[in-house]
């Protein structure tokens, strides 16, 4: 092939335009395909918006998605402090605990549990523990008070358990500061021990207020080197600084350990206290308490006002010395399963003048109620005592015998249960019931001026009732459970009586009730024996009209003894009853007035009291003169049946029920 310069040249010229050409189109294709893939970027972002729209829409749809967040926060921390709590009282071990269950639901929740620390503050420590999972809660909880519950297994002597204990302690103690709850329970000796020393290394390095709430429960124990009374001895506190020691517990509940397993600086400001230990009725190598290490505990306590002694009987190893351990701040207490003559005793050894509730669960067995020790001196007097609670398991004897040596002038509300076993089974047989005893037997003064609220559990009762209702004129509010012959005591406040006063020097007498004038709420359940026809007499004669007063008609002087004139008793239907019932009218008992000294018959106004004309003085003096400020209605007016609840009565019916709204009874419950 001949070399021709002009022809190679006009082909490189061809070939540069040819690749001029190509690269403009290339460049131009490079432009459209930026624009399309713009184009499809803006289209996926617009479609990846409306399927987030879409999806929002649908969750709306749904209400627990509508839910707002600060709802959906109180709902968690419920459903948190529940599973807590359910954890600390049955041991329930938990595969995920519930603040990364809750996170793991869908979105919306897990952004809501994230941001909120007092989700991740109730830490639950039960069988093997997660270590990674631990330090994650820690983590998001962030500077909130912790809540810790550390339950150790029955294997815990294995190497891998110690060391897990070791682990877990570690991690407590860099976050120590902020733990303001903090519940062991343990099986073995071992731990518990392994754990008091742990604490008291925490305590003294703690700067700031930590534990408030301590709980420390050694369960199933019956090691014989952990008597109270050895471990005492080991672990005699030393004086006094609350100014060192910066963890203050408010609530304490220990189980079968000293009372002194910490230093007492750290229970100056206790207000609670719970108590454990094996009764006495438990094998000797049982731990047991002490009242001379009970008594030391308690008066490092001055701030206590609640105080809980569960299943446990003190050992009353020492005497009374002087008025008794000063609680001056105690307001409740609860006991339970003690026997008639230590709740006498324990009572003596306590000096708690402001105690305002007593709950006593007495002991069902049969044990002497009476002991060699000498009695008290002096009755208990609890002036600021309002509430009693009081339940005993058949023996009725007992309940006769606990309060012969106190006092409660002030009391406001009442408890008398006897649970005898099958009592409360079954509400539709009827158990052999104890009588319910008289206020005479119960208490030393049964005059009970104060109390408004009475409540009778699991009581027969009998014809002493009226005389039982007669010492409670303030009465609001009766309660009876699973009682027999309740229409005994219905028929009692269903008596009327006569009453005569006087109003300006005129005599007026009028028909009034005879015992529980301001009764207004009853409430029935499981009283199988009562019917209809007593309630509805009852509502007649306590919502009746009664008539308005009128001047009595008096007579002349008869011949009796002292011309008092003799009392009577009338039947006769309420009006408006209709022949459900008879109730007794009776003339009130004439009240002899005391006799005056010749000094107070010059001065007493009522000496010169004006006797209408035709009206003998004689019967004057003996009817009970009112002050003439006073009015009618506080004179005589007795209160009405307002509230009634009726409940598994198997001899009421609902549409019976509801028919007593025609009598007055304003609120009727019926189940």
């Amino acid at each position: 092939m001949v070399f021709n310069p002009k022809e190679q040249a006009h082909k490189l010229t061809i070939i540069d335009a040819q690749l001029e050409i190509l690269r403009q189109r290339e460049t131009e294709f490079q432009r459209i395909i930026d624009e399309m893939q713009v184009l499809q970027a803006s289209i996926r972002h617009e479609r990846e918006e409306l399927e987030i729209e879409r999806e929002e829409i649908d969750h709306m749809r749904i209400p627990i998605y509508r839910v707002p967040a600060e709802i959906l926060i109180q709902v968690f921390m419920l459903v948190i402090r529940s599973e807590f709590e359910e954890q600390r009282l049955l041991g329930r071990k938990s595969p995920l605990w519930t603040p990364f269950a809750i996170s793991h639901v869908c979105r919306p929740w897990y952004k809501v549990a994230t941001s909120t620390p007092e989700i991740w503050s109730f830490v639950s420590l039960c069988g093997t523990i997660h270590q990674p999972g631990l330090q994650e809660q820690f983590r998001r909880s962030k500077a909130s008070p912790l809540h810790i519950f550390y339950r150790v297994s029955l294997d815990i002597l294995k190497k891998g358990d110690i060391q897990q204990m070791e682990d877990v302690a570690a991690e407590l103690e860099e976050q120590f500061y902020r733990i303001r709850t903090f519940d062991f329970q343990s099986y073995t000796l071992y731990a518990m021990r392994v754990c008091l020393a742990n604490l008291r290394k925490f305590i003294r390095a703690a700067t700031v207020p930590t534990i408030e709430t301590l709980s420390l429960i050694l369960i199933n124990e019956s090691s014989t080197d952990f008597g109270v009374d050895s471990a005492y001895d080991k672990e005699k506190p030393g004086p006094s600084n609350t100014s060192q020691c910066s963890c203050t517990v408010r609530s304490l509940k220990i189980s079968h350990i000293i009372p002194f397993c910490l230093s007492p600086d750290i229970f100056v400001q206790l207000t609670r206290l719970e108590l454990s230990y094996a009764p006495k009725k438990s094998p000797l190598n049982t731990p047991h308490l002490p009242m001379s290490a009970l008594s030391r505990f308690l008066s490092h306590t001055p701030l206590l006002e609640d105080l809980v002694i569960f299943d446990t009987i003190p050992v009353f190893d020492i005497t009374r010395a002087g008025a008794g351990v000063p609680l001056l701040r105690l307001r409740t207490l609860d006991w339970s399963n003690p026997q008639v003559r230590d709740v006498m005793k324990l009572m003596a050894f306590l000096n708690t003048p402001s105690l305002v509730k007593l709950d006593l669960w007495l002991d069902g067995s049969s044990q002497p109620i009476f002991s060699s020790s000498p009695p008290l001196l002096a009755p208990l007097d609890y002036p600021c005592l309002k509430e009693l609670n009081l339940q005993c398991m058949g023996d009725s004897d007992s309940v006769k015998y606990v309060f012969g040596k106190f006092l409660f002038p002030a009391l406001e509300k009442m408890e008398l249960a006897n649970f005898a076993p099958g009592s409360m089974s079954n509400v539709d047989e009827d158990p052999h019931l104890s009588p319910l005893p008289a206020l005479t037997d119960i208490f030393r003064d049964p005059r009970l001026s104060n109390l408004t609220h009475l409540t009778l559990c699991s009581w027969n009762i009998t014809p002493d009732v009226r005389t039982f209702l007669g010492y409670l004129p303030t009465l609001t509010s009766l309660t009876l459970e699973k009682c027999l012959n309740v229409g005994m005591l219905i028929r009692s406040l269903q008596e009327l009586v006569l009453v005569q006063f006087m109003l300006k020097s005129v005599p007026y007498q009028r028909r009034d009730v005879k015992v529980c004038p301001r009764l207004e709420a009853m409430t029935l359940w499981g009283c199988n024996d009562v019917k209809f026809a007593c309630l509805r007499t009852l509502a007649l004669a306590r919502n009746g009209h009664i008539e308005p007063p009128h001047r009595s008609v008096v007579t002349q002087k008869a011949n009796r003894p002292n011309g008092v004139p003799a009392s009577t008793s009338t039947s006769g239907q309420v009006p408006g009853n209709g022949g459900g019932g008879e109730v007794s009218i009776t003339r009130g008992r004439v009240i002899l007035p005391l006799r005056k000294s010749r000094c107070q018959g010059q001065s007493s106004p009522s000496a010169h009291l004006e006797t209408p004309q035709g009206t003998s003085s004689v019967l004057l003096d003996a009817i009970p003169v009112v002050d003439v400020t006073r009015s009618t209605k506080n004179v005589s007016q007795h209160a009405h049946i307002l509230y009634l609840r009726i409940e598994k009565c198997r001899l009421i019916g609902q549409m019976e029920t509801e028919s007593l709204r025609s009598l007055g009874v304003l609120d009727v419950i019926w189940s």
